[in-house]
């Protein structure tokens, strides 16, 4: 801004000096010519001549003189111009008066363009205070042209000021919004480094691309991960930095600009040493002031060590389960063994035909009881067969509800059917089958007698849900946490594998069992998803 504002002062100063070297050319040929001056006179008039030159060499130096360095620079003009025109004046005296007023507007025409408005006026009302002397000594005889050529000074004055500061209040203000843009400039590199220093100091690497996926900045973690410079990485291709394969699904529709709901992909990507990790990436899309996407920005997250950990847990949790399920079968199917084993040996001391055959029964009811545990037991294996077929739910709880009904009136309990209006979907019916039994039975064994099980069936969004509602007693506070686990029980002489197999069974189908208790019942939901 200085450069060009030194510019237009130097510019302004090349016109003044130019006006005033060229009025004072002219004013000092016509006292010249006043002179009679010719070329056998020439010498006698030397001393005019002379005078004239060194006047003439004066108004260069007057330009030379600098606000800046001389705090009363305007004097010395204002000084310099009214000697002039006193100069003028004493040569002209009285026979050429119009010529000596015009000489009176320099000064005013000078001050206006170099100081302003406040100058213009001292020069106005100087060069009005010299006209009027001219006229005083005139005996005012030409008082009515004064009087308009001193207005014409005012407004001369007014004008040329006015305009000088208007131009200066525009160059402040100009000069104000550059240092401010500047100041804006400055924070904002400050605010780009700041951000820049505080991704660097984030252990996970982070990118961040335009529309056409080509990097446009990254952190240190991410130049350390690939081993790569950050210059190399800038305004290239995610498809030259990322392997083929990685490159395109992070290309997909899905998951190039997500604009509302940040993606996340799971990958595996070689680093800088060449071993590969499972790494997540979480993408985000970034928008300017005018909330249009402008790019994207990803964040890697090595989860290696984390899906490691996973492993290891579900190893220790399948061990520990291993564990309790061989404690429950051993003390479940012990029971049944003991009985028999007791029977076996009376008979051996006492061979009574007549007890025998009351004996073999009960001997009979303890072995089924251990096959059926050792059956619900293998129902659990995750690798079972499903056998699905385009079924409808309601079609299978009907199917089975002669059964349900059944074990109802025995236990002097009510059944409710609420089955709703649902599409069709793949169900294993077996499995659909045994799993609704045990839910309904461990219901109705809930519930004291007149109690209702509510079966019923409903559209939740994508999903077909199933719940089993009864009026018991809710499920004991400290088997909330385990229930579904296999040996767990809250009933006297139940074995805990009903709900295990009910969870295993949707786990197969890729449904979810929740639950909802409290002293008045417990509601079952099973969510299945639509296919």
């Amino acid at each position: 801004m200085k450069f060009f504002q030194d510019r237009r002062d130097e510019t302004i100063n090349q016109y003044i000096l130019l006006c005033e070297v060229i009025f004072f050319l002219c004013a000092g040929i016509f006292i010249l010519r006043l002179s009679n001056l010719t070329l056998d006179n020439w010498f006698t008039r030397f001393p005019v001549f002379a005078l004239l030159i060194i006047l003439l060499g004066l108004v260069p130096m007057i330009q030379k003189i600098k606000i800046s360095s001389f705090p009363y620079a305007w004097a010395s003009e204002l000084f310099v111009g009214f000697f002039y025109i006193v100069l003028i004046s004493f040569f002209l005296r009285n026979e050429y008066e119009y010529i000596f007023k015009l000489t009176l507007l320099m000064p005013v025409i000078i001050m206006s363009l170099k100081y302003g408005l406040k100058m213009a006026f001292i020069a106005a009302f100087l060069s009005i205070a010299a006209s009027l002397t001219l006229s005083y000594f005139q005996g005012f005889a030409s008082i009515d042209a004064d009087i308009i050529f001193c207005e014409i000074i005012l407004l001369l004055a007014w004008l040329l000021g006015q305009m000088t500061e208007t131009e200066y209040q525009i160059r402040s203000n100009l000069e104000q919004e550059i240092a401010a843009r500047k100041r804006a400039e400055n924070e904002l590199k400050d605010q780009l480094c700041f951000l820049q220093n505080l991704i660097d100091t984030i252990p996970n690497p982070i990118y961040f691309t335009d529309l056409t996926a080509v990097f446009m900045g990254c952190n240190k973690a991410f130049v350390d991960f690939f081993g790569m410079p950050e210059e190399k990485i800038i305004n290239r291709s995610i498809h030259d930095i990322f392997p083929c394969d990685v490159a395109q699904k992070l290309s997909k529709p899905d998951c190039a600009l997500p604009e509302s709901v940040p993606s996340v992909v799971e990958l595996t990507l070689p680093n800088a040493q060449g071993v590969v990790r499972e790494v997540m990436v979480n993408k985000t899309a970034f928008f300017n002031n005018e909330k249009n996407v402008v790019g994207s920005v990803g964040i890697i997250v090595d989860i290696t060590e984390q899906k490691q950990l996973q492993k290891d847990m579900a190893q220790v949790d399948r061990l520990n389960l291993v564990g309790e399920m061989a404690a429950g079968i051993a003390h479940e199917i012990r029971n049944p063994i003991t009985t028999v084993r007791g029977f076996l040996q009376l008979f051996q001391i006492n061979l009574n035909t007549t007890t025998l055959q009351n004996h073999v029964e009960l001997m009979i009811e303890e072995l089924d009881r251990a096959n059926d545990i050792i059956r619900e037991y293998l129902s659990l294996a995750k690798n079972r067969v499903l056998n699905v077929t385009p079924q409808n739910l309601n079609s299978i709880i009907l199917s089975i509800a002669p059964l349900i009904e059944a074990d109802a009136i025995l236990s002097d309990k009510n059944l409710d059917f609420q089955l709703g209006d649902i599409p069709d979907s793949l169900f294993d019916e077996t499995q659909i089958r045994q799993m609704l039994l045990n839910l309904c039975r461990n219901g109705l064994e809930a519930m004291t007698a007149g109690g209702v099980l509510t079966i019923s069936t409903f559209e939740e969004g994508k999903n077909i849900v199933l719940t089993v509602e009864d009026q018991g007693t809710g499920i004991d506070l400290k088997l909330i946490d385990k229930i579904g686990t296999p040996f767990v029980t809250g009933k006297e002489h139940g074995t805990g594998l009903g709900l295990a197999v009910c969870y295993s069974i949707a786990t197969r189908h890729n449904a979810s069992i929740a639950f909802e208790t409290g002293p008045r019942g417990t509601t079952f939901f099973v969510r299945f998803q639509k296919t």
